[in-house]
């Protein structure tokens, strides 16, 4: 379990987190890529550091096949093994509605 730090005392819920004044807990490796990729946040507990990106990666479509999925993820900072983790379905909505 990793405590995620939010850079304001916000009490609420970002991506599945619940955080109170400021800090919540989450082993969800999809939420914990959202804050790996969001340099506000600090992570206390992560046992993954984010995936140096290669190069710009263009968001696939939702219908795209999960390798292409992978190649996004990884290249927003998810690590391989998180994003294999998940179906493709799941990372297609994480990062089309995870961030709204």
């Amino acid at each position: 379990m990793a405590r995620v730090s939010a850079p304001t005392p916000y009490t609420g819920t970002v991506v599945g987190v619940e955080f109170v004044d400021g800090t919540g807990e989450t082993s969800d490796p999809a939420a914990l890529a959202y804050f790996r990729r969001h340099d506000a946040y600090s992570i206390d507990g992560d046992e993954q550091p984010a995936a140096p990106a290669s190069g710009p990666v263009e968001m696939p479509k939702p219908s795209a096949r999960k390798s292409d999925w992978l190649d996004y993820a990884v290249s927003q900072g998810m690590s391989r093994d998180d994003a294999e983790s998940l179906t493709r379905d799941d990372l297609a909505r994480f990062f089309t509605d995870g961030e709204g």
